[in-house]
């Protein structure tokens, strides 16, 4: 059933007149003797209805028949016609009510009590006169959500004043450790925060997480209540309790809030200053690492005129704090530079600021190379061999044939230089991970591979050891009739040319030679078979 619908073959002919405040029929139905006390399908009487729909003259007729214990009957859902009359803001059906006898402290099911009803639609009169007939200023939700907490939340500053000086407390916490301050702050209600610093709240209380009222400010973008705040002694580094340990220069960083940002970095200098050593700020990231990974590149300028390094994203760091900090990154694979952020989240317009800014990406560049490529990242990966970025082969190699990447980013690894053959004695063999051990391939993944691997050599041979395996999978004769056709003469030129001028290098120049026209420089860079050509017919085929 639901309790909030009314269902009018459900309502009695008394409750039906005075929904629609019809006096006359409500007199008559009352004197041929019609009840006032039944109740429709949510629980209401007729004098809840009178109390919802400020009917006051049938309220006023309901109450002579009543008595006191009907005056304060309860819907299904606990809820009293002086709470009904609250939440309306009807003034008048209150003062009716409690002069009859109604009592204006009986809370819902939830715990809500009527004058948290008044405080909520911003009823201001209806508050000061359930104040003054002993509603309880101190009432909350069963969750702890106050008085108080309602009114900062939704900046009724004149009702948070009427409830201070009828003593609410105003250090009052809910179940998250959360006070009004907090609340204020969080919503950018500068009227009540400021009302309520005036009136003793402490600008660095905590909340069950440590979080600050700044913090807060600074997480939802109001830099008029940071402002206010950072004025009135809130202090800048007080880290959460969360595994990131923010602070509020942090949480304005990674959420992209310019104004507040502006205002935190004074302060939070020596914030920045702080570099990550064992066992202080497990897990943390810098605020440039954070707007790296937000993509917030004014925050990012701003963060670097300030001083904070591209690399590290400490403030003017020594040359000892940043070769320290550097290496745990490395040890650890953890906290990646700025650069790596952008790029591991999409931002390469980020990724492009930092490298102009004079970030190095060459810290663990090989895993994180592989990172890219495991995540199908064709344009970060790009950028990073662009700029210096090494593969390991020998992870490339076993971590190929657990499927960790697809095919067409072997394609780019491969046109950027990197070689792979079926000679068990060569570095760079796949010999050892073709074996029956690797049941989960299935032959066409490795005609689709050797296929890929065929087109950037001139001739490609196996080994014993090659053919032995490939014949367990099933699939050597299809590798043979593949591998036995000589390449045309225009590949083998193009697998001579690019030889010639080094396999790293030829990506680099080719694009930068005015004078071939491009369909030579797309066939010289493979471009048939990288993503977004031809592609897909290559490997899907």
């Amino acid at each position: 059933m639901d309790f909030t619908e009314a269902y009018s073959d459900r309502c009695s002919t008394v409750g039906a007149a005075v929904h629609t405040g019809n006096v006359n029929v409500l007199r008559e139905l009352i004197g041929r003797g019609a009840s006032v006390n039944i109740h429709d399908n949510r629980g209401w009487t007729p004098l809840h209805e009178a109390a919802n729909a400020k009917k006051y003259e049938c309220l006023r007729i309901l109450l002579t028949k009543l008595t006191k214990e009907d005056v304060n009957a309860r819907t299904w859902e606990g809820e009293t016609a002086v709470f009904l009359a609250a939440r309306a803001g009807c003034l008048e059906t209150l003062m009716l009510l409690i002069k009859d006898g109604a009592d204006p402290n009986i809370s819902n099911h939830e715990g809500g009590s009527p004058i948290l009803q008044a405080v909520s639609g911003n009823h201001k009169d209806c508050v000061a006169f359930l104040l003054k007939k002993g509603a309880d200023v101190q009432s909350h939700l069963y969750g702890g959500w106050s008085l108080l907490h309602e009114a900062a939340c939704c900046g009724f500053s004149d009702i948070l004043q009427l409830l201070l000086k009828a003593g609410a407390t105003i250090a009052v916490k809910d179940d998250f450790g959360i006070m009004p301050v907090f609340t204020a702050a969080q919503y950018g209600k500068l009227d009540c925060l400021r009302l309520l610093i005036e009136n003793g709240a402490d600008p660095n209380a905590r909340a069950e997480d440590d979080a600050t009222p700044l913090y807060l400010a600074a997480q939802e973008g109001y830099p008029h209540c940071v402002e206010y705040l950072l004025n009135h002694g809130a202090k800048v580094d007080i880290p959460t309790k969360t595994a990131e340990g923010f602070r509020p220069i942090h949480v304005a960083a990674y959420r992209g809030h310019i104004e507040c940002l502006k205002l935190l970095l004074p302060p939070s200098f020596s914030v920045l200053e702080q570099g990550k050593f064992p066992g202080e700020w497990e897990g943390l990231l810098t605020p440039l690492q954070l707007a790296a990974k937000g993509g917030h590149n004014q925050v990012i300028r701003i963060l670097l005129e300030a001083g904070c390094d591209p690399d590290c994203g400490v403030r003017n760091p020594s040359a000892e704090t940043k070769e320290t900090l550097l290496q745990m990154a490395q040890m650890l694979e953890i906290d990646p530079p700025p650069f790596h952020c952008a790029t591991l989240s999409g931002h390469y317009s980020t990724a492009e600021l930092l490298l102009d800014s004079g970030a190095c990406i060459c810290l663990s560049s090989s895993s994180f190379c592989l990172l890219t490529m495991f995540r199908d990242d064709s344009k970060a990966l790009e950028m990073l061999l662009d700029h210096g970025g090494q593969v390991d082969c020998k992870h490339i190699i076993s971590d190929l044939f657990r499927k960790l990447f697809p095919l067409h980013i072997l394609g780019i690894l491969i046109n950027r230089g990197l070689r792979l053959c079926f000679n068990c004695r060569a570095q760079h063999s796949l010999c050892p991970n073709i074996n029956s051990a690797v049941s989960g391939l299935r032959d066409s993944t490795v005609i689709k591979l050797i296929k890929l691997i065929f087109h950037y050599v001139d001739r490609l041979s196996l080994c014993e050891h090659s053919t032995k395996h490939l014949q367990e999978l099933g699939c050597y004769y299809k590798v043979i009739s593949l591998t036995s056709n000589p390449h045309s003469l225009l590949h083998l030129c193009r697998v001579a040319i690019t030889e010639h001028m080094g396999t790293t290098c030829a990506p680099k120049i080719i694009p930068n030679i005015d004078f071939l026209p491009v369909l030579i420089k797309d066939f010289l860079l493979y471009r048939e078979i990288l993503p977004g050509t031809d592609c897909t017919v290559l490997l899907n085929s």
